[in-house]
């Protein structure tokens, strides 16, 4: 079979069941460059897994692969936890299915059209996350530690958000120079355990493409308290005209498996506006009892009849 230029990549497990029908109907729905998408699974969950996702009404290309599929072709001795998910989106390539990999986490899932463009700058450049990192303390920070690996001066960099993509060219060669230091990818995840950062640094270090920088194709919610402000503050409608395909929902901080606006998302966005306006008035010395008064009721009014209309 020849190689697809670019696919949709989630390494997850039976565990993510929930947050997996999400992003497979999300992907049925929206995925309208038909981009093949690959799951790869521990054997165990292949099945369960298969028989929950699978339709056989897709348009695009789906395959699915198991852990030990790719951990067997590899030198690697995975223990549990997080560990054989970062050693197999790091041997991405190992399914030898594309030359462009988009990494997205089970939690993630898209609200919008989606197309190969939104990923590729063009047929051999994908854009890549890259933003300057800022932390309580950078010298202790995984970007620090990494880059400082690899011996390059410079800015402290992140290179995580979801989805991420990488290139087959990347991961063989970091490949090579790992096993030319006598390293294996296990061995470098205990010295920072963020292979995101590892893959981005290595990617600067080689350039083997012209570096596009993004920061992030999807909205997402590191915390619960994010995720809360934002209920107040944003509809899908709105992420999608701030230019976002799809959501992180963070499974590990948040509760909800969806985007979820409060009911009262309209009395929220009515007094912040009510807010501005006071600022801007005062800023202004255009505040005045009476402008308060018609003003309080211009925010109050429409609230409140969509509150109570059928």
């Amino acid at each position: 079979m020849d190689k697809f230029n670019f696919i949709l990549f989630c390494k997850s497990y039976i565990g993510d069941i929930a947050y997996l029908k999400i992003l497979k109907e999300s992907i049925d729905k929206y995925n309208i460059d038909n981009i093949p998408f690959c799951l790869v699974v521990p054997k165990n969950d292949l099945e369960k897994i298969k028989e929950s996702l699978e339709t056989g009404k897709e348009a695009y290309k789906l395959f699915f692969r198991t852990d030990e599929d790719i951990l067997n072709l590899i030198n690697e001795k995975a223990e549990q936890g997080w560990v054989p998910q970062q050693i197999i989106k790091l041997n991405a390539h190992k399914t030898n299915l594309a030359n462009f990999y988009c990494i997205i986490a089970a939690d993630c899932y898209f609200i919008t059209n989606f197309r190969t463009s939104d990923f590729m700058y063009n047929e051999t450049t994908p854009y890549t996350i890259m933003f300057r990192e800022h932390c309580d303390n950078i010298n202790a920070a995984p970007s620090k530690i990494i880059k400082d690996f690899y011996k390059r001066d410079g800015l402290c960099y992140g290179w995580a958000a979801m989805p991420t993509i990488f290139a087959t060219k990347v991961l063989e060669d970091f490949s090579n120079f790992l096993e030319s230091e006598n390293l294996s990818i296990s061995d470098i995840l205990k010295i920072s355990p963020y292979e995101f950062i590892w893959y981005g640094e290595f990617l600067w270090k080689t350039k083997p493409f012209e570096i596009i920088p993004t920061d992030k194709f999807l909205y997402s919610f590191w915390y619960e308290s994010e995720y809360k402000e934002a209920r107040r503050k944003y509809t899908v409608e709105d992420f999608i005209k701030m230019g976002y395909i799809g959501i992180n929902m963070q499974s590990g901080w948040v509760k909800d498996k969806i985007y979820k606006p409060s009911k009262f998302i309209k009395l929220h966005k009515a007094i912040a506006a009510f807010k501005f306006g006071i600022y801007h008035r005062n800023d202004q010395k255009l505040f005045s009892p009476k402008w308060f008064e018609l003003y309080l009721r211009k925010c109050l009014r429409d609230p409140i009849k969509i509150l109570f209309s059928k």
